[in-house]
């Protein structure tokens, strides 16, 4: 069956060339084609670092325009969603289209993961932009105005994404790299959470230390024995407090101020899942024993090949709160989706003179340090700059900030199709679960034993500690050698110098990412001098860790 005209995309002539009739509308003017997106084009001001999309671009007009007046940072990104409309584009205007240029076409199947890519680690344009500027090209923008709008959100949100990520790494970066380094390490005698993935048949209960966790700490005998609990690491004082045990406690944080949640509580929790990044001493002291897992705080060379090696554990997603990273690993856990998984104490949000449920770290914490002077310390959070008054899931007023307010956005998008995941909150934001009485599923379960999850035990235990000491012994050699090229290099030819430094930076980003340039290595001799200062620190490092 041939196409109908209407539907098919045809140019038409004008007085001043031609216009684009489809779906019974022209797509410029009939009177001045290149009128409105010239005058556009000329009244911008453009900012470095912007990333243009030029949605709908159709015969290409203004675009070399464009071009001509971008700034020496800046490119240009032509989109175009509906299928003919990108044949129209792609058979009279493909000459306007190259990186020289800087203005690149798009197909529409490329658009989807585009977003994700833009800063991915093989992607030309990583750390290129810092804004992201809308142009509607043509009056093909209206036909897919929905997804445009979408797809313009979800670029701003790669962009900034990517700085928030950035400006996290300059803050902790080196610290995120040597926790990583000393837990790999750890390895030899721990496990990988790995080997727990699908081994519970039991319903699940994950417990943050927001104010919701008190309906589970007020019915104790109701919790031990019925449930696999999984506590985030500043809730494991309050189920101390109340003499319950828990299956696990998750770790995430790098600082070695979380190891204070720890005290005296060791033996309340059967294992400690933490990530490679977090902090070792609280890792180690967080429960009888240690399963880890791995966070990619960075998309980075040296993490791929970790992982081709195949050292590293099973990777979790950067969700940035632990409290989603064990919702997360909850879901992984369970030997089927038929299993229940249970939340509480997620809440996101806080009462004035509240932040936390009693007895959990933080609010221990605060008793420890309240007096006369700072008698309304507990009372600070709910009035600081960046906090506001919203509605919780019983339509009562609660604060809230941008970034808890942000996890439970990303809670909702994340885990909104995850089969069987319940809702036993009494108060927090609304997360858009199935909601279930805590006494009533308590009464429901049976009064087993202490649930028995399979053993993580890795399979040729000497085959994988003799991997993680080959690793460190490469790692040792590799910057022994960049040092030597670093110090007594001068007087070998330049060109194979820098190639020889090239290469060895090129799988070891963990020496420069923490630096403010570090998106990718540079033979800048600023930039060098650093790399020459990290080896050392790193070098001594690993010669350590060799010899545990």
């Amino acid at each position: 069956m041939s196409e109908n005209d209407n539907d098919k995309p045809c140019l038409v002539e004008t007085g001043r060339g031609f216009s684009v009739k489809y779906k019974d509308r022209l797509l410029y003017s009939k009177y001045d084609p290149q009128k409105n997106i010239l005058q556009t084009v000329q009244s911008l001001k453009i900012l470095p670092g912007t990333l243009i999309l030029a949605l709908s671009p159709c015969l290409g007009y203004g675009l070399g325009e464009l071009s001509e007046k971008l700034p020496e940072d800046c490119f240009i990104f032509a989109v175009e969603r509906d299928e003919k409309l990108f044949r129209l584009t792609e058979t009279h205007c493909a000459e306007k289209y190259s990186e020289e240029k800087k203005c690149l076409l798009f197909s529409p199947e490329q658009l989807d993961e585009l977003p994700a890519l833009l800063n991915g680690l093989t992607s030309p344009f990583r750390g290129k932009f810092k804004r992201v500027l809308r142009i509607d090209f043509s009056a093909g923008a209206f036909l897919n105005e929905k997804f445009y709008t979408v797809f313009y959100s979800a670029m701003q949100k790669s962009i900034a994404q990517f700085w928030k990520n950035r400006i996290t790494l300059v803050k902790f970066g080196k610290r995120y790299s040597r926790n990583f380094f000393r837990n790999i390490s750890a390895l030899k005698e721990n496990y990988k959470i790995d080997g727990l993935f699908k081994s519970v048949s039991k319903p699940i209960l994950v417990c943050g230390a927001g104010e919701s966790l008190e309906i589970i700490l007020s019915a104790e005998k109701n919790v031990s024995g019925k449930f696999y609990i999984i506590a985030v690491d500043a809730a494991l004082r309050a189920f101390k407090a109340k003499n319950i045990h828990v299956d696990a406690v998750v770790c995430e944080e790098s600082q070695i101020a979380i190891s204070k949640a720890f005290i005296g509580c060791r033996q309340y929790a059967d294992r400690a899942f933490a990530s490679l990044s977090s902090c070792p001493e609280a890792a180690s002291t967080a429960g009888k024993s240690t399963a880890f897992y791995t966070t990619v705080f960075d998309e980075r060379n040296f993490l791929e090949q970790l992982s081709a090696s195949s050292i590293l554990p099973a990777a979790v997603p950067p969700l940035g709160s632990v409290g989603l990273t064990a919702v997360y690993l909850s879901l992984c856990l369970r030997a089927s989706t038929e299993v229940p998984v249970y939340i509480a104490g997620l809440d996101f949000s806080f009462s004035p003179g509240k932040t936390h449920a009693k007895e959990t770290f933080p609010s221990a914490q605060n008793l420890l340090e309240f007096n006369r002077l700072n008698s309304k310390k507990s009372y600070a959070p709910a009035f600081s700059a960046g906090t506001s008054a919203v509605s919780d899931i019983n339509g009562k007023k609660t604060v809230t900030t941008v970034a808890l307010n942000g996890y439970a956005e990303l809670f909702k998008q994340f885990f909104y199709n995850a089969r069987n995941l319940f809702d036993l909150r009494n108060c927090g934001l609304p997360l858009n679960l199935p909601n279930a009485d805590f006494t009533t599923v308590s009464k429901h379960l049976s009064d087993e034993s202490r649930f028995s999850c399979k053993q993580p035990v890795p399979p040729e235990k000497n085959a994988e500690n003799e991997k993680i000491s080959r690793f460190f012994r490469n790692e040792i050699t590799a910057l022994e050698e960049l040092k030597d090229i670093l110090s007594n290099g001068q007087n070998e030819d330049s060109r194979t110098r820098n190639e020889r430094i090239k290469k060895l930076l090129e799988c070891r980003e963990y020496l420069y990412l923490h630096f403010p340039d570090g998106i990718s290595s540079s033979l800048d001799i600023g930039f060098l001098k650093r790399i020459r200062a990290e080896t050392d620190y790193f070098l001594k490092l690993f010669n350590q860790l060799r010899c545990l």
